[in-house]
């Protein structure tokens, strides 16, 4: 998933707070019916803290589950890392005012450091690259890396406030920053390239080296995209000046093929996209919430299942392609916001063995969303993959029979899902159309993911364990 910032206004997602500083940690599963959610059930996972004190600021995650943010305390502030292994930990060689915005599928991060005058920055391995800024500029922040490592951001005049003034967009490939467009801000990014913010107060796509006005739509006053995936879905809001607290005057949209459509929640903006339409936005009226752009489901986030301890989310800042969602929540109105990722828990049963691969490790695949034919919603998702090309597939039958490097552990009737997908971040994703796929209610079905493995050497490819999934009215 690519990072972002929430909107024009909100810019690099500032989400400053004061609070009181919470020491447990919390895990446990939040659960919805099958047809409520447009991701099923959850798993709840609090990220920890620095041990500073201070609100936690959750920025971005990847596809490997990885988060960056930001905890400012007092007069100070810590940038994070956090892993499912190694839990919150300051990003390491990087200025301890410094606050990371985005990070890719391989593991970099890009942001701005904290001392004036701020700048943009990308970190790899360790390895800290101050960026600069466009001639005549006095400050940059870059806002998103792009899967083959481009940095973009904006760059202008930075008088000491959260935001810049009279920006431009840039671009570095790694021979410096380029002017690529005047007088706008980006806020979001796909990993294939496009771009999206605002320009002249109106929201912008940017794909293929053309810019597209998105208008304004719903009569308001201003316009931004905050977030678009690989197939241009542009996600952000259009806004009236009067701002964002007043009722009315921020309503969530998508654009599709420089098309808007509504967000049917009210007082809203839209904050992040995934690949496979599954939109993040936060709201005055219902609160955080999750819209499946291709179902127009839409579900409360804190209606999915009362989280023990009173504890609210007040925000969400990213979702991934594997559907974790980024964001903040607090136990109580004056207690500190701390962050949490949700992640979707599976409604696929695994089968079958799987072999090693180059990585070392047992590729495994999985089914999160929902078993409901009627709703329509399934993510195929693999990992442990070796990057590179693979083929979603599925059967009538479970099998468990040599092939490649590996085992075909589906068969019976077999049917090809789709293009080939490209793994990054070692983890394959796939929206699974079920409702075309003719499958009906009581049936089972059996999935896996062939990929290519040439650093294996033998058959040059390999093969996942096996996902089952009994699908249900």
């Amino acid at each position: 998933m690519l990072e972002h910032s929430a909107t024009a206004v909100v810019q690099e997602k500032d989400m400053s707070t004061s609070s009181a500083l919470l020491s447990s940690t919390l895990a446990f599963a939040l659960c919805v019916s099958a047809d409520a959610s447009p991701q099923g059930q959850y798993t709840f996972t609090d990220l920890g803290d620095l041990g500073v004190g201070g609100t936690i600021e959750p920025q971005a995650i990847n596809n490997a589950g990885t988060a960056v943010g930001r905890v400012p305390f007092g007069s100070g502030q810590r940038p994070f890392i956090w892993t499912s292994s190694q839990g919150m930990i300051v990003l390491p060689g990087v200025n301890l005012f410094a606050t990371p915005l985005g990070i890719n599928d391989d593991g970099d991060v890009v942001g701005f450091t904290g001392v004036f005058p701020r700048e943009a920055f990308r970190w790899s391995n360790g390895a800290l690259d101050s960026l600069g800024f466009l001639p005549g500029d006095t400050g940059s922040r870059a806002t998103a890396i792009l899967g083959d490592g481009t940095v973009v951001g904006n760059s202008g005049d930075d008088f000491g406030s959260t935001a810049l003034a009279n920006t431009d967009v840039f671009i570095d490939s790694g021979g410096g920053l380029q002017l690529a467009i005047a007088g706008a801000s980006v806020f979001g990014a796909s990993p294939n390239g496009m771009l999206t913010g605002d320009r002249d107060n109106e929201a912008f796509l940017r794909a293929g080296g053309q810019l597209i006005e998105l208008g304004i739509p719903g009569g308001f006053d201003r316009s931004a995209g905050a977030d678009v995936n690989d197939s241009g879905l542009v996600v952000g809001r259009s806004f009236s000046l009067s701002g964002f607290s007043t009722p009315g005057s921020s309503q969530a949209y998508t654009w599709s093929a420089g098309a808007p459509s509504v967000i049917p929640v009210a007082d809203s903006e839209g904050v992040a996209v995934n690949a496979h339409g599954l939109v993040l936005g936060n709201s005055d009226s219902l609160g955080p919430f999750l819209f499946d752009a291709n179902t127009g489901a839409v579900v409360a986030l804190n209606s999915i299942q009362s989280i023990p301890g009173g504890a609210q989310i007040t925000a969400v800042t990213d979702i991934n392609d594997r559907g974790q969602i980024l964001g903040q929540y607090r136990l109580g109105p004056q207690a500190l916001q701390r962050a949490f990722i949700l992640d979707p828990t599976p409604i696929s049963q695994s089968f079958c063995v799987a072999t090693p691969n180059s990585l070392g490790q047992t590729a495994s695949i999985a089914a999160t969303g929902s078993r409901s034919v009627a709703a329509n919603q399934v993510i195929l998702q693999a990992q442990g993959v070796p990057n590179g090309a693979g083929i979603f597939f599925f059967g009538t039958q479970s099998a468990q029979v040599p092939l490649g490097n590996g085992n075909r552990c589906v068969g019976g009737s077999l049917t090809r899902l789709g293009p080939v997908v490209n793994t990054t971040g070692n983890v394959a994703t796939l929206r699974f159309d079920v409702q075309s796929s003719g499958i009906l209610a009581g049936q089972t079905r059996f999935f896996q993911l062939w990929y290519r493995d040439a650093a294996a050497g033998g058959a040059f490819f390999n093969l996942t364990d096996g996902a089952s999934i009994d699908f249900v009215q």
